[in-house]
């Protein structure tokens, strides 16, 4: 399973930017120009700061649609949504999942692990000569490329986390989600808590990364099409954009591996010096 997951890693980051790039150009979209029609950002002034976010997430989201200036462009919006998170959701409670700061979390990481990986082959970015760029731009890429492992263990470890706290609340009951407070035992939604609450701690962990991301993608692409995908096509108003990302989060990190900090990365260092050592 490893070598086969492996070699979709290239075009699965491809996957992960344009899917990352489509759930921000529509939160640009509804604050810029109306469409779709959110009524949260009914009546945005353009020239407010939720209206320069929205500039950000427009421009931004196209070009990382595009794979266009990927890394610096990815990098912008980490920082956006880092911002976001920490002014309008983070006062309001410590748990993402009360302060429904879930979205500019998977949001921040994925486009932090972007800026490091790159867009993958299926891009614009891709299809012009390395020659073409400029030197200073080259070696801003290449300093990002840096933390890419990483990031990656970042994003596998804050997927993790984010999953995990899903299924506490549904389970657990903590912290407490009115949505989850009559979730009973054995439903549908108490089996997808389970899974969220062991295979989530599981992803943060880093143990048997691969296959668990492969089950939580499955687990996701499953939730969003049960319970949001009803309610109608656009994520942002069938509120499914978290089991999007999730989804393709996971399914990238199924590919790629859980990077080297984590339990997989101790038992492979553990095994090549066995391998050594003989």
């Amino acid at each position: 399973m490893t070598e086969s997951s492996t070699a979709w890693a290239p075009p699965a980051l491809s996957v992960l930017r344009i899917v990352t790039g489509l759930m921000i150009i529509q939160h640009g979209m509804a604050k810029l120009i109306g469409f779709p029609a959110v009524p949260d950002f009914a009546n945005l002034n353009p020239l407010s700061l939720m209206g320069a976010a929205g500039f950000i997430e427009l421009i931004g989201g196209a070009l990382l649609i595009i794979g266009l200036l990927t890394q610096p462009v990815a990098f912008v919006i980490s920082g956006e949504m880092a911002f976001a998170y920490f002014m309008a959701h983070a006062p309001n409670s410590f748990f993402p999942l009360i302060n429904d700061g879930t979205l500019a979390i998977i949001f921040c990481f994925a486009c932090l692990y972007l800026s490091t990986a790159g867009p993958g082959p299926w891009s614009v970015d891709a299809a012009i000569e390395a020659g073409v760029r400029s030197r200073d731009m080259n070696a801003f890429n290449a300093m990002l490329a840096r933390f890419q492992p990483a990031a990656l263990s970042i994003l596998r470890i804050i997927t993790g986390l984010l999953l995990f706290q899903f299924g506490v609340a549904k389970v657990l009951k903590y912290p407490v989600v009115p949505s989850f407070d009559n979730v009973a035992p054995f439903s549908l939604i108490w089996y997808s808590g389970m899974i969220e609450l062991v295979l989530g701690g599981l992803l943060i962990l880093g143990f048997r990364s691969r296959i668990v991301a492969f089950i939580l993608c499955g687990e996701m692409a499953f939730a969003y099409f049960i319970a949001h995908f009803p309610r109608g096509f656009i994520p942002i108003l069938n509120d499914g954009e978290d089991a999007i990302m999730f989804c393709f989060c996971c399914l990238y990190i199924f590919c790629a591996g859980g990077g080297p900090y984590g339990a997989d990365g101790i038992i492979r260092k553990q095994g090549a010096a066995t391998a050594r050592a003989n």
